[in-house]
């Protein structure tokens, strides 16, 4: 059972883990063999830090990637929702800076 969160997740965060969870992997196996990271990188983006800047970028290849070989048409959407949520939090990200600069 999973342990109760008091503390709302970000987004990004939440996407990652959803993306993680569709493609049927461990923080372990998807810090190895998906990312080529530690597994501190994935916990991290999973709770304290979520993943800004490029990391957006690769999630959202990873997505598309993931989409392409999927079985069917429900996990191809779940795929491409994923990939549009990495996205769009990356592109919210840019036009803050933007708007900062």
């Amino acid at each position: 059972m999973p342990r109760p969160n008091s503390t709302k997740r970000e987004a990004a965060s939440e996407a990652l883990i959803e993306l993680r969870q569709a493609m049927g992997k461990t923080q372990q196996e998807f810090s190895t063999y998906i990312l080529n990271s530690a597994i501190n990188t994935v916990a991290r983006y999973e709770t304290t830090h979520p993943p800004k800047g490029d990391a957006l970028l690769r999630l959202a290849r990873i997505a598309r990637d993931a989409a392409t070989t999927a079985d069917n048409r429900a996990e191809r959407a779940t795929f491409e929702r994923l990939r549009a949520t990495f996205k769009d939090i990356y592109k919210q990200e840019m036009m803050s800076q933007l708007e900062t600069a």
